[in-house]
């Protein structure tokens, strides 16, 4: 009830909607199309994640700012893997030297060298 009543704070301030009207139609808990949200003046706009992207850029002033996306590690198995699935317990790894790799936990956010950036 916490989240749910935070939630409704920030749409009456920011949406200037009144919190019991929106208890009692459209922001009622239940989960919105994005369609929906936008046509109840819920968001502004609807779009990929792209859009987000140049959103930000806009907002932050910072129209030639570069988009760095970190993920799992990569693992020769998840190719394989999706060509089929490995009988018994089958596993292939590959290990990059170190130097090549920066030590990333996914949740943290880092400062990195130019030379890491896409």
């Amino acid at each position: 009830m916490k989240t749910y009543d935070k939630f409704l704070g920030v749409v009456w301030r920011e949406r200037i909607f009144n919190a019991d009207m929106l208890r009692n139609t459209i922001a009622d808990g239940r989960i919105l199309s994005g369609k929906d949200a936008l046509n109840n003046k819920l968001i502004d706009g609807l779009g990929q994640i792209e859009d987000a992207y140049g959103k930000a850029r806009q907002l932050g002033n910072a129209p030639e700012a570069t988009v760095v996306k970190y993920g799992p590690p990569f693992n020769l198995a998840r190719i394989f893997r999706a060509f089929g699935q490995f009988g018994g317990d089958s596993k292939i790894e590959l290990q990059l030297p170190k130097q090549l790799v920066p030590p990333l936990e996914s949740g943290r956010a880092y400062f990195l060298p130019s030379f890491y950036a896409p």
